[in-house]
């Protein structure tokens, strides 16, 4: 269990935890298929679809008699980026009480930070976007030949950025790659059910704790 009084940041997983992205991530994958004449998909495949990288969800939305191959992925790859451009602002909002939750800890001064599978590019816009008043410590998301959550090499660095150890940080996700990363890093691991996944893929996970709204962290961690 872990020692709460000693908790001293936080680092959220950002599409599904922190925001609502599925429309636009959809639209923009769908139109891509559209522009392939592949079949697409309904918005809540797409729930299962995300989480693991952009070459990952090509995988899984390509048609089963279609070898995925890396020439295709690359291209597909590059063709999801630029119709994701032109989407990402146009559904991308906090889920309700994520604004207050986040104020709330960093007036506690609790470190907030951000480690997203999706590429670091779009994160960063997209933070700055969504969370203009918000300062996080660091917005971190996957660089070209960087890792991908569930590999633990980007909390680990973002850890030693910020001069903590893990037992001193919570890690806070909603899907299995998310409690995977959080184990993987010796985080103690909270998941969140307002997200992609339910509470029973989080739990059989191994989260550590599972919450039913933002206010809970909060209480969670500061009273």
């Amino acid at each position: 269990m872990m020692n709460k009084g000693k908790t001293k940041a936080a680092l959220f997983d950002l599409d599904g935890t922190l925001v609502d992205s599925l429309q636009d991530i959809a639209n923009a994958m769908n139109e891509v298929l559209q522009h392939r004449h592949f079949d697409t998909h309904p918005l809540e495949a797409y729930n299962t679809f995300v989480g693991d990288g952009m070459e990952e969800l090509i995988r899984r939305v390509l048609p089963t008699e279609i070898e995925p191959c890396s020439r295709l992925i690359e291209a597909m790859v590059l063709e999801m980026k630029t119709a994701y451009a032109l989407h990402w602002r146009e559904h991308a909002f906090p889920y309700a009480g994520i604004r207050e939750m986040l104020a709330a800890l960093i007036a506690s001064d609790i470190r907030v930070g951000i480690l997203s599978n999706k590429p670091d590019d779009f994160v960063r816009e997209m933070v700055a976007f969504v969370f203009p008043e918000i300062k996080f410590e660091t917005v971190r998301g996957v660089t070209v030949g960087g890792p991908i959550k569930p590999s633990p090499d980007g909390a680990i660095a973002i850890l030693a950025d910020w001069g903590l150890e893990p037992s001193e940080v919570l890690y806070v996700g909603d899907t299995n790659t998310d409690m995977a990363t959080g184990k993987n890093s010796g985080m103690f691991t909270m998941g969140v059910t307002w997200g992609f996944r339910d509470r029973a893929e989080l739990e059989s996970s191994g989260a550590d704790q599972v919450v039913e709204s933002p206010a809970e962290i909060v209480e969670w961690l500061l009273r």
